[in-house]
């Protein structure tokens, strides 16, 4: 049990970061600066948002929670869903992105 409870804070420590980095991604956005000065920013994020589902998933596989529903729950709400909204919201973001460039509307 303190493998899973270890692997939620450091799930739940990543997502901390990873907030306040979109937050000026989409800020930078919203002020359009170039793609080429944003993309440290989107990297950092996917790197984040990797290692996030990675210490879920293993922490789901090892088996060390007491029962399998209690592993679900932890997977999915601590890491799987918040990861999710985030590529939600790069994704819609980078669609707005390109079709205002395309357009030409500045």
């Amino acid at each position: 049990m303190e493998a899973l409870e270890l692997s939620i804070m450091i799930s739940l420590t990543m997502l901390a970061f990873e907030i306040p980095i979109l937050g000026v991604y989409l800020s930078g956005l919203r002020k359009r600066t170039s793609r080429q000065k944003l993309q440290p920013y989107l990297m950092v994020l996917y790197l984040l948002i990797c290692c996030s589902t990675a210490v879920g998933l293993v922490s789901f596989y090892r088996g060390e929670a007491p029962n399998f529903k209690t592993a679900t729950q932890a997977l999915v709400l601590e890491c799987l869903i918040p990861n999710f909204v985030i590529i939600f919201v790069l994704i819609h973001s980078l669609g707005l992105y390109d079709v205002r460039t395309r357009d030409g509307i500045t």
